[in-house]
């Protein structure tokens, strides 16, 4: 293994984790798919999904950093 790669054990709040995809678990949130700083929703858990979709991370009604503000622009 070259010094440029290593591998590091699932953060805390994923549910998988392969190769440079991690699958989040229901109630964390990260702000971006690319990142691995992964934070639990506490004031709202049931608002973050673990799913990256339009919404990044929450669920739907729901936006922002640990999904805490309304999406007054959901479906």
């Amino acid at each position: 293994m070259d010094n440029d790669h290593f591998c590091k054990n699932c953060p805390k709040g994923a549910d998988n984790c392969a190769g440079n995809k991690i699958d989040l678990k229901d109630g964390y949130w990260r702000s971006n798919n690319k990142s691995d700083i992964i934070v639990p929703c506490t004031s709202c858990p049931f608002c973050c999904d673990g799913e990256f979709w339009e919404t990044g991370y929450c669920k739907d009604g729901h936006t922002g950093p640990l999904c805490n503000n309304c999406d007054n622009l959901a479906k």
